[in-house]
């Protein structure tokens, strides 16, 4: 146990401030968002502003959603009016009237389209099925919704059991029923008497085979159509999955899903709500962000994720160098003269990341990878960028939400010490003033500062990222270390991971915990392109990559290490989705010995993932490795999988799993995620080595409830904390859990003894110290 450094003799001097612990981080106020729809509007009349915010509750394990209004003239930092509230709310908007807003929102146990009068605060129901909408899209007058429910039929992939008695054909990899997620689409209007008819359901027809589609294939549970109508009421474009034929092969985008093991790609349609027919305005291979339509609805405007299918740009990025998947085009597509213009693109100096509003004459104002703002024009036969608009801050999140009406600007601030506020900008000012403070609780929470640090690689890339320093630092002495296997962009609040609430990540209180946290920098959207070109050589397939990461936590270390201000023998990793198998990479091939781990929700590439998921696992697998596990290339999975290399891992390893809602309540038929990650689990205990194993069953790939969020936080702050400095909180929730790790250290302690693995200097007895270094929260 470490010594009684006592917490309240530590932070005099902070004026009595305490440290971020992780249900600060859980409790954080963001706003809403989706990923596409952006949760701040301003009104048709440029005068009030309505933004989302979601507030997680803990002892309900509620995310409510606050709905506020307010005046753009208000220049007091207050959240303004309250005009919903409530659990599942989302997606406002304003409609035309400038008074009025609809939304997604629970009513009578269903989710449902309503709209709100903000001034009386009057509601009215414009939509509602017996099962709940997801997602919807109005015309600019109110009277047609178009909305999507999911498909229940298809949920868990009922539709395989065909016949018990007699026995049914289990098919090798992709199969119709096995894409597992589907929705539908329906149309509803306001009739002459101002009533709402009966949803009607919309029938896509394929544009690559004709044949009907009314159960619509999505990503996920939580991936949307992207439906969109046109203000005119005559138009709607959504997105959804499709065999794509082999004359889309050679795109780059389809080429990345291709690798990955999908047979489809999102394919964006127009459905004519008149003659019921569907067309494809545009050969884009995915969307990068939602369609913005003309005022008149005869054009639109769409950010597409890579160039489009047979077009010149797809040929030069294919010349090029550019990675898959990297590619960005801004797009004007008007489908009546059936005429698509690239506007922008990532062979342009600054990329466009979103869309924000479009001027009338068809011109777009756009926000850009740089942190500008253009508005782009056609000017003669091509289009130009005629006006550029910065926002008065040195850094912004690239992704932060952002809404404009061309002359007015609120938008989403916040660092890596400021939690989420709002602000608002009007042209020609020379500052942004703060619109609305969303977190005023942390000016009494110690936020540590950041150090920024450069380094080498040894294949000579020049590797950036932050050093989260503990309150009180000092340079005199040498402090444990956890990586973080995922990049952060700039201007983004750390806290957790910030608004996707990636799981594990914990800058701020493992820092004030005094361990020192390294996160690596991205730099800008072609940044893969960059990396991939400094991948070491001699790795089959794509193994190139993780062998990259390997190296760049490696080196980040010795760099450290030189300077005299981190322990090596005391460094943690953390590796949440891919770069969980970045770092089960490192831990079964790195010369060094990692001090403590922890792997979330990862994919493995592991000889599990390829049985259990074969359907698109397969042929990522085979492509990453140079081939299967079977024949020539089974010596590239014995050197390089995690399933033969097990033996090499000597890290105490947290394997943390989430269930999308599959619970495990059967031993001997546990879940697909479950299964995977007994694999190694599994051989880590056959070989005495620490591991502890968890599984979330109700939470997706970013947990959401607030509970869930708070458990998965708090464990890995534990874990880290007894493994790097020998503390052990007291009166932890799990009275059981140190009893363990202390089996689980003896365990190491036995493996050190017996001279497994390899360390890092100063030597291996370093790791048993308790000597702990930095302020011990309560």
């Amino acid at each position: 146990m470490l010594g009684a450094t006592i917490l309240a003799t530590v932070f005099a001097a902070a004026d009595e401030k305490r440290p971020v612990e992780p249900a600060d981080c859980v409790k954080t106020r963001y706003l809403l968002g989706n990923g596409t729809h952006v949760s701040i509007q301003i009104d048709p009349t440029g005068s009030r502003v309505v933004y989302m915010v979601k507030e997680p509750h803990i002892e309900s394990n509620q995310n409510n959603i606050l709905v506020y209004l307010k005046n753009l003239a208000d220049t007091k930092p207050d959240m303004g009016k309250l005009i919903l509230s409530g659990p599942k709310i989302a997606d406002v908007r304003w409609l035309g009237s400038g008074n009025t807003v609809t939304a997604l929102s629970p009513e009578d146990g269903h989710i449902k389209v309503i709209a709100v009068n903000v001034d009386t605060g009057a509601k009215e129901v414009l939509a509602a099925m017996d099962s709940d909408i997801k997602e919807y899209s109005t015309d600019r007058a109110g009277n047609i919704v178009m909305f999507a429910v999911d498909d229940s039929d298809y949920v868990g992939g009922s539709k395989a059991v065909k016949n018990r008695i007699e026995g049914y054909r289990i098919p090798f990899k992709f199969s119709e029923f096995s894409w597992p997620f589907h929705r539908r689409v329906f149309q509803t209007k306001r009739a002459a008497d101002g009533k709402w008819t009966a949803p009607e359901i919309v029938r896509i027809h394929s544009p690559f085979t004709g044949k009907e589609i009314t159960e619509l294939p999505v990503a996920g549970v939580v991936s949307p159509l992207e439906l969109t109508l046109s203000p005119t009421g005559t138009s709607l474009l959504l997105m959804y999955y499709e065999e794509y034929p082999e004359s889309w092969t050679s795109n780059p985008v389809i080429r990345m899903f291709v690798q990955s093991g999908y047979k489809r790609a999102p394919i964006l349609v127009l459905y004519d709500l008149k003659t019921g027919m569907t067309s494809m305005p545009a050969r884009i291979p995915q969307l990068a962000y939602w369609p913005l339509w003309s005022g008149d609805g005869k054009s639109f405007f769409v950010l597409s994720g890579g160039p489009l299918v047979g077009s010149p740009e797809e040929k030069r990025e294919l010349q090029s160098s550019i990675t898959q998947g990297d590619g960005k085009y801004l797009l004007w597509v008007n489908p009546g003269e059936g005429r698509v213009e690239t506007v922008a693109s990532t062979h342009d100096e600054n990329v466009p990341l979103r869309s924000l509003w479009i001027a009338p004459g068809e011109r777009i104002m756009v926000r850009m990878a740089g942190g500008g703002i253009s508005m782009f024009s056609r000017v003669g036969d091509a289009w130009r960028a005629t006006e550029n608009m910065s926002i008065p801050y040195a850094t912004m999140y690239p992704y932060a939400q952002l809404t404009t009406d061309g002359s007015h600007i609120v938008g989403d601030y916040q660092d890596f010490r400021t939690p989420p506020e709002l602000f608002a900008y009007e042209k020609g000012q020379s500052e942004a003033r703060v619109f609305a403070r969303l977190n005023p609780e942390f000016d009494q929470l110690i936020l540590a500062t950041k150090k920024e640090i450069n380094w080498t690689t040894p294949t000579g890339y020049n590797a950036s990222a932050i050093l989260l320093l503990p309150p009180h630092y000092d340079p005199g002495l040498k402090y444990p270390l956890v990586i973080q296997e995922y990049p952060w962009y700039r201007g983004q609040f750390l806290c957790d991971s910030g608004p996707s609430h990636d799981p594990s990540f914990l800058p701020q209180p493992l820092a004030d915990a005094g361990i020192m946290y390294l996160i690596r920098t991205k730099q800008g959207e072609l940044q893969r392109t960059v990396e991939a070109s400094f991948f070491p050589k001699g790795y089959p397939g794509g193994l190139g990559e993780a062998a990259f990461n390997m190296e760049y936590a490696d080196s980040a270390i010795d760099h450290l290490g030189k300077e005299g201000i981190i322990d090596p023998a005391k460094v943690g990793m953390i590796g949440f989705s891919r770069g969980g198998w970045y770092l089960e990479f490192t831990l079964s091939h790195s010369k060094k010995r990692y001090a403590a781990a922890s792997a979330t929700d990862n994919v493995t590439y592991s000889m599990a993932e390829y049985w259990l998921e074969p359907w698109y696992m397969m042929t990522a697998a085979d492509h990453l490795y140079g081939g299967p596990p079977y024949g020539s290339t089974l010596q590239n999975w014995l050197e390089y999988s995690i399933s033969f290399n097990l033996d090499k891992i000597h890290t105490p390893l947290l394997i943390e799993r989430m269930g999308n809602g599959k619970q495990y309540d059967d031993e001997f038929a546990p879940p697909v995620d479950v299964s995977i990650a007994l694999e190694v689990f599994t051989g880590l205990n056959r070989l005495n080595r620490p591991a502890e194993l968890y599984y979330y069953p109700d939470e997706g790939h970013t947990p959401e409830n607030p509970k869930a969020r708070l458990a998965n936080f708090q464990r890995n702050y534990d874990w880290y904390r007894f493994w790097l400095q020998g503390y052990e909180r007291p009166n932890a929730e799990d009275p059981d859990q140190y009893l363990r790790w202390r089996k689980l250290r003896t365990l190491r302690d036995k493996d050190l003894a017996a001279g497994q693995g390899s360390a890092n200097e100063p030597g291996v007895s370093s790791l048993r110290s308790t000597d702990a270094k930095g302020p011990q929260p309560k």
